[in-house]
């Protein structure tokens, strides 16, 4: 039978997503989300997805080369996807390439490990391969994303020094943390009988938070309905996954966008079972579930529920749907505690004991407190685990010219440099640029001495494994995990495979920690410089989900140069009253969010002085749009050079209270042509600008 199918794809040539007319001979089931193969202009081979199918007489268009899927995988969210496009100004295509890649773009992600060989053969090794032969004996095994493109290692594998093995870790145990807790039961019932579609429920600890998530999953269950449980991201090292097969097994589907053709399963099978228990990512919100029942999403206060690229908030999406949704947070965000306070959720609490509050100390010459490093001594006594926040990477975060005192500046995008002392290079963190630091001048003199300034996450465990020898001592940040799987260190430390980790934000997963006896956040004295509204806000976040993951008699310390600086020692107090009210009243002067809604608008090209051109004649049209509506214009601003783009951005912020005051003009703006060379990002409702 043939059918006239509208699809929809993207045209390199016009930048823009397009609707077209095709034909279909087919007798497979085809709807909305199917993938399809058709041909457009130059292709031959253009990825598309079917809109909708509309009878016509006209049978006068080209054929679809081929039909992907046996059946539409997400024609029931046709609706919600279209509205999730409306608001957020994006096509929807670009959100069903998120939610159905194709197959050649689908990572299937299997771990690859480093051994030792044996027996050990007798070919002649250099100083350099004999050390890395030696780091990865002591280790047993190196996962190979730690050693991208590394000669040493070619070098090592052809001599059969060492060899690739496959590894599918699993998590540690943590079977005796997670016994099922009958207080819950009355709650669990309130919230399942409750007529209120959206609930907040704030915990105090993620035991707490995971116990909660199976009671109220198994009560949703016996109802007959199924249960979605969203989190911010899925990995097999979340120890929570084990929690969840104990409980519910068969009637578990883990749905999660790092492999492809597992989640292309999963979404088969969600189509056709019910009464199941669906764990997935964010992108999860979209699952076609015909019987759901609640949808409850952890951690409601991430920051990775805001998509990167589209600039999709997927926990708004859950809240926007029209199931009953209920939010898990610690610490919740100030939009959404500002929500709850004014009606639009509900709110239920069971918080048992107040947190640990952080300690401030003085900051000193040496890197860390004499009575911090004695704190530490004693944890090590004790087979007790310390954990170090520090928000900068590498060995320095500054590289000082002696001749005149000035940073080293990224010739890029002009962010100071940070130095790693591993390899001798400066490196920018914001663009990627790096230099050897034996070959970079001064740009204010042209001076060759320089002084290290500061110190990051490497020039801390290098400090630390100086002071004590004998600790086993992790890092985790950007530089330590690259490419691979973060969560397995982090459990790993949670076992207690080592004494101490020192770590960026990637600290702050949702983890048990038992073993925590000591927290150490380095200086943030930083963060209240900060141009970015919402700083203090996700500094807070970080640190009280440090302590939910420590045990409850755990000290925790903030090394500062002021003590007595007076929002600090909010943030220290860890009362999350004290810092709504103080936040909120900071946001009602500068016009932020919850008082104002945002939308950046981000311009970039190649060529600085041509993006600062059209900058400001995009302010200029938008300027006139909006004159004589509630809406204010900042910007254009932030001009800065970023890697990824290979070009410059600036950006322009609109404020605004009514949604009718500024979706004309977007969508006006967006039916313009902007001039060849110049891209652009809409992001509604951002996140720390």
């Amino acid at each position: 039978m043939t059918k006239v199918v509208y699809v929809t794809f993207f045209d390199q040539l016009t930048d823009k997503d397009i609707i077209m007319p095709f034909l279909a001979k087919t007798t497979k089931v085809i709807g909305f989300s199917s993938r399809v193969i058709i041909k457009y202009k130059y292709s031959s081979h253009k990825e598309a997805y079917v809109y909708e199918i509309k009878e016509e007489e006209n049978l006068s268009y080209p054929y679809i080369d081929e039909i992907v899927d046996d059946f539409p995988l997400l024609e029931d969210k046709k609706e919600d996807i279209e509205k999730t496009a409306d608001y957020y100004f994006c096509s929807v295509y670009k959100i069903l390439e998120r939610l159905l890649p194709f197959p050649k773009k689908e990572e299937e992600y299997r771990k690859v490990f480093y051994v030792p060989c044996s027996p050990t053969p007798l070919n002649k090794i250099n100083k350099r391969e004999y050390e890395l032969l030696e780091l990865i004996r002591r280790e047993k095994k190196i996962p190979k994303d730690d050693f991208s493109k590394s000669a040493t290692i070619n070098s090592l594998l052809e001599k059969k020094y060492i060899k690739e093995i496959y590894d599918d870790e699993k998590a540690p145990s943590f079977s005796s943390f997670y016994a099922s807790d009958n207080d819950n039961e009355k709650l669990v019932q309130e919230i399942l009988d409750s007529e209120e579609k959206n609930i907040l429920v704030e915990t105090d600890n993620n035991l707490k938070e995971f116990r909660f998530a199976i009671d109220i999953a198994k009560e949703t269950l016996k109802r007959n309905k199924s249960i979605l449980i969203i989190s911010p991201n899925i990995s097999l090292a979340n120890p929570f996954i084990e929690f969840l097969n104990m409980n519910f097994k068969d009637n578990l589907v883990i749905l999660s966008s790092n492999k492809g053709k597992e989640r292309i399963a999963a979404l088969k099978r969600i189509n056709n079972e019910s009464n199941i228990v669906i764990y997935g990512d964010k992108y999860a919100v979209f699952a076609p579930i015909k019987d759901l029942g609640l949808i409850l999403v952890f951690q409601e206060e991430n920051y990775l529920y805001k998509d990167e690229k589209l600039f999709l908030n997927y926990k708004d999406i859950a809240l926007k749907s029209n199931y009953k949704t209920v939010l898990f947070s610690k610490c919740p965000k100030l939009m959404t505690k500002a929500k709850q306070l004014k009606g639009y959720l509900k709110g239920y609490s069971f918080k048992a004991q107040n947190l640990v509050q952080y300690k401030l100390i003085q900051k000193e010459d040496d890197v860390i407190p004499v009575e911090l490093l004695y704190r530490i001594s004693e944890c090590l006594k004790n087979k007790e685990q310390v954990l170090i926040f520090h928000n900068s990477r590498g060995t320095s975060p500054f590289y000082k010219c002696d001749k005149c005192s000035k940073f080293a500046i990224c010739p890029s995008c002009g962010n100071t440099l940070t130095y790693y002392e591993d390899d001798n290079r400066l490196s920018c963190l914001s663009c990627g640029y790096h230099i050897e630091a034996s070959e970079y001048y001064c740009s204010s003199c042209g001076g060759k001495e320089f002084s290290k300034s500061g110190i990051g996450t490497m020039g801390i465990q290098k400090y630390l494994e100086e002071k004590f020898k004998n600790a086993k001592i992790s890092r985790l940040d950007a530089d330590s995990y690259k490419d691979k799987d973060y969560h397995m260190d982090l459990s790993a430390f949670a076992t207690g495979d080592n004494d101490i980790i020192v770590g960026t934000k990637e600290l702050k997963e949702n983890y048990l920690l038992p073993k925590v006896k000591l927290i150490i956040v380095m200086d943030i004295d930083w963060i209240f410089k900060s141009s970015s509204y919402n700083i203090e806000e996700n500094y807070y976040e970080i640190l009280n989900s440090l302590l939910n993951s420590a045990r409850l008699d755990t000290s925790a310390y903030i090394i500062t140069s002021d003590p007595t600086f007076l929002p600090l020692n909010i943030i220290a107090q860890q009362d999350y009253q004290k810092f709504y009210e103080y936040t909120l009243n900071k946001r009602r002067m500068i016009m932020a969010p919850p008082y104002y809604y945002l939308i950046a608008l981000r311009l970039f090209a190649r060529d600085k002085n041509f993006l600062l051109n059209v900058s400001d004649k995009v302010y200029s049209f938008f300027e006139g749009k909006f004159k004589g509506r509630k809406v204010f214009l900042i910007g254009p601003y932030n001009v800065k050079f970023f890697k990824k783009q290979r070009g410059y951005k600036s950006l322009i912020m609109i404020k605004y209270r009514k949604r009718e005051d500024i979706e004309d003009v977007i969508k006006a703006f967006l039916n313009m042509r902007l001039p060849k060379g110049i891209g652009l990002e809409i992001d509604v409702d951002p996140e720390g600008e």
